[in-house]
């Protein structure tokens, strides 16, 4: 029988730590964007965090202009689990 030799995890590295914060605040810029919002609506005067939600919402202007896409937001699981309750309710309504 074959023993389990899995590596132990290793925590994210100092340099990995930034590059998560960042995608997150591009994300968020990138919601803004698909929104609707505008350049004003960035929370952050840190340049780096400025920069990171200014390229989210380029991108998500882009986006809703090319795709129309739904905002981020209407991708996670809040959109998902309304979106269950909405079958249900209609499931039980029709029988």
């Amino acid at each position: 029988m074959a023993e389990n030799t899995q590596l132990p995890l290793k925590p994210l590295s100092s340099k990995a730590m930034p590059s998560l914060k960042q995608q997150a605040v591009f994300e968020q810029g990138q919601n803004a964007g698909l929104c609707g919002k505008t350049l004003d609506n960035c929370p952050y005067r840190k340049v780096d965090k400025k920069n990171a939600w200014v390229r989210g919402y380029h991108q998500g202007k882009l986006q809703a202009e090319q795709k129309r896409l739904s905002p981020v937001q209407h991708r996670t699981n809040q959109g998902h689990i309304a979106h269950l309750r909405k079958l249900f309710k209609n499931k039980l309504t029709n029988h």
